[in-house]
């Protein structure tokens, strides 16, 4: 039987992070608008759920703005 244990700490992965400057970041590196404007959309209103193979652990609505 696999076994696979994850462990994201996302408080420090997106606590310092403004992500608009980030997109801006990659908007003057060149990236294509398109993938600028998939990953804006991909943090808008971002959820997440953990949950074992039979019954939520955790749910939470993260926000996450992007101007």
């Amino acid at each position: 039987l696999p076994l696979c244990l994850t462990f994201i700490d996302l408080k420090k992965a997106f606590d310092s992070v403004e992500t608009e400057a980030v997109l801006e970041a990659l908007l003057t590196q060149g990236v294509p608008t398109q993938y600028i404007t998939v990953l804006r959309e991909l943090y808008s209103g971002f959820t997440t759920k953990i949950s074992p193979f039979y019954n939520y652990i955790i749910f939470a609505s993260l926000t996450i703005s992007c101007s």
